[in-house]
């Protein structure tokens, strides 16, 4: 953080995604990261009702279609329940 702004690196996904695939891994490999320490936001777009899995916990988009994290966790592990479209933007 520097003078109220996050000065991290913004990146996005905009595919189709399979069951259990492991995002954290396809933005490690879009990045070169090697020394990956995880996500510090997130946002998500994707079909009314879709299932995520993110750090272990089950999360349901809602009726906007949209979800948001932002700064209040560390995102280690995140992948989709079922095959789905979606765009993922975030910030590492």
């Amino acid at each position: 953080m520097k003078n109220g702004y996050y000065a991290g690196h913004v990146g996005q996904l905009d595919q189709s995604f399979t069951a259990g695939e492991d995002i954290i891994t396809l933005i490690r490999v879009k990045h070169n990261l090697r020394d990956f320490k995880g996500l510090v936001k997130l946002g998500i777009q994707a079909p009314v009702g879709t299932k995520f899995v993110l750090n272990g916990e089950t999360i349901r988009i809602g009726a906007t279609g949209i979800y948001e994290l932002d700064y209040t966790v560390n995102i280690k592990k995140l992948y989709f329940e079922s095959d789905t479209e979606a765009l993922v933007d975030y910030i590492y």
